[in-house]
């Protein structure tokens, strides 16, 4: 026995008295256990009984010492067992009198003892197996040990419960939970879920993403749910009645083909990525929702109705990269006029195989901020001309070929801040390709775009920042931020001839542009790309950059 433990002995126990001891039982960590109701009898195993005089006490084990005087016991705790809750300690030793060990037991039952909580369990009876603690004051399950299999947890006051990553294919269990506010259980075995005569009256947020659903019945009986994850299943199709509070709806990676929403009045948010759907009903009527996202969806006519995904005017986020748009429409009312989207402040477009935009984009979405049109097939820009706030414009991946015609849109867009041209025709060897480590570099750039202001920053204290704005887009849909040290090591030795047009068109951003400050994930360098040199003197002879008028 260690020397701490030795130490810690009382002194009214070292004394020349006698002491027992009870050794546990032999364990198989591999066996296999039978389970028994808590109402069966557990027949006692059979045990070895020892008796060690005082002078030998130094070499009892590192367990629970018990000690006769008299018609009393005498519990004497390690210090692990000292840092349990009262109340805890003392129900283990009401229900288990006779159990020295408590580390051993496999079954308890701890029902209507007035606990408050579970905390150290796991470290007192951290081989339980079968656990009923019924009718007590339980609100949160924090202690309970990892190695249940079966917990009767009725009848106590529990409002968050997280059983995750566990084997559950039922929620039969927690149904009867009418206090719960949030309930977490996802990553199961969960085939599925009927809400029918369910006391989650309270319940608020439910997560059963990553299980196996494939039907999900009256949901609506859940009047207080406000937020729904049911990515990562294999639901079909999706429909209820009227589910009055939910505002967050996730079904992504789902194996949906119709979707009908108008059942969710108050809806916020519906991300419904990696579907197989065509089209989206019900959003015209949903006056609260802002962010939609229905990214990578898999149709089996191979038609995307795209101004289904449009039809709501009070939209704000819109997210529809990696389908099949190789021409984007606008919906229209009943006399035929296209319906302006003036909410619109991010919309999301890239690897959607576009080879034109809308001429009226522009006059129909004024007030976008952000635009991701990366990976698609455009080769003119005249449609953004009206785009009075946009901030930030990624158009890497594209085929536009005609730099100073398309550099005279952009001067035309005034409150642009930070632009992405990369892999475009007139920018080819420009940059090193990207890096396969594509974590933020502490040499990056972030652009911060919120409803007031659009912020730059660059250096390591804009790590967090970098790291929140790209989480925002998954990583396949934009190009990471430049490493600056990196880039002006490949630029200097880049052949003169690619130097070359490299400023060129570096110096006809920069002067057409006064509002960018982001080129190509990098800082713009305006006072590097309009030194005045030789080469700035050969381009102004040249009428491919104006000399400003000095005043008089």
């Amino acid at each position: 026995m260690s020397d701490r433990h030795a130490n810690y002995i009382p002194k009214h126990i070292r004394r020349e008295e006698t002491i027992m001891e009870m050794p546990s039982p032999e364990y198989n960590e591999d066996s296999e256990h039978d389970f028994k109701s808590f109402d069966d009898e557990v027949p006692l195993q059979n045990s070895r009984f020892s008796f060690v005089s005082g002078e030998d006490e130094h070499e009892l084990p590192n367990r629970t010492l018990v000690k006769r005087n008299g018609a009393a016991t005498v519990n004497v705790l390690e210090d692990r067992y000292a840092q349990g809750t009262m109340e805890l300690i003392k129900a283990l030793q009401d229900n288990e009198p006779e159990e020295p060990f408590w580390e051993d037991l496999r079954r308890l039952d701890l029902q209507q003892k007035d606990l408050p909580t579970l905390n150290r369990l796991d470290e007192l009876c951290y081989r339980i197996e079968a656990l009923d603690v019924s009718n007590n004051h339980i609100a949160q399950l924090a202690g309970a040990p990892t190695t249940l299999r079966r917990l009767n947890i009725s009848n106590n006051c529990l409002n968050k419960l997280k059983v995750d990553d566990n084997e559950v294919d039922s929620l039969d269990g927690v149904l009867e939970l009418d206090g719960l506010l949030k309930l977490s259980a996802k990553g199961n075995k969960i085939k599925r879920v009927d809400f029918q005569g369910a006391y989650l009256e309270r319940l608020t947020e439910l997560d059963l993403s990553d299980n196996e659903i494939h039907s999900v019945r009256s949901l609506d009986t859940l009047k207080s749910l406000e937020t729904l994850n049911l990515d990562e299943n294999e639901l079909s199709t999706f429909s209820f009645g009227r589910v009055s509070k939910v505002k967050q709806l996730g079904l992504n990676r789902n194996r949906l083909e119709k979707l009908d929403v108008s059942s969710f009045p108050r809806l916020e948010t519906l991300a419904a990525d990696s579907n197989n759907l065509s089209s989206l009903s019900g959003i015209a009527k949903l006056k609260h929702l802002r962010v939609l996202s229905a990214r990578d969806q898999h149709p089996a006519s191979g038609i995307f109705d795209t101004t289904s995904f449009l039809a709501n005017a009070d939209i704000s986020e819109l997210y529809l990269s990696s389908n099949t748009i190789p021409t984007l429409s606008f919906p229209e009312d009943n006399a035929g006029n296209t319906t302006p989207l003036l909410n619109l402040q991010r919309l999301e477009l890239a690897s959607c195989g576009l080879r034109t935009l809308p001429d009226k984009f522009g006059a129909v979405a004024p007030n976008i901020r952000s635009l991701n049109l990366n990976f698609n097939a455009l080769k003119e820009l005249r449609p953004l001309l009206n785009s009075k706030k946009l901030a930030r414009l990624d158009l890497a991946g594209n085929r536009l070929s005609r730099l100073r015609r398309n550099v005279l849109v952009l001067a035309k867009v005034p409150s642009l801040r930070a632009v992405d041209l990369r892999n475009n025709a007139f920018n080819v060897g420009f940059y090193p390709p990207p890096s396969a480590d594509r974590r933020v570099s502490r040499a990056g750039l972030c652009i911060s775009i919120d409803d007031d202001n659009v912020s730059l920053v660059s250096g390591e204290h804009s790590l967090l920042e970098q790291e929140a704005e790209q989480q925002r887009q998954p990583q396949h849909l934009v190009l990471p931020s430049a490493d600056d040290d990196r880039d002006r090591a490949y630029l200097a030795r880049l052949d003169a001839d690619t130097a070359l047009r490299r400023r060129v068109y570096e110096m006809l951003v920069a002067g057409a542009c006064g509002g960018v400050r982001a080129l190509d994930g990098l800082a713009l360098r305006r006072d590097e790309a309009m030194r005045r040199d030789e080469v700035w003197e050969r381009l102004v002879g040249l009428g491919v950059v104006v000399r400003k008028k000095s005043r008089p």
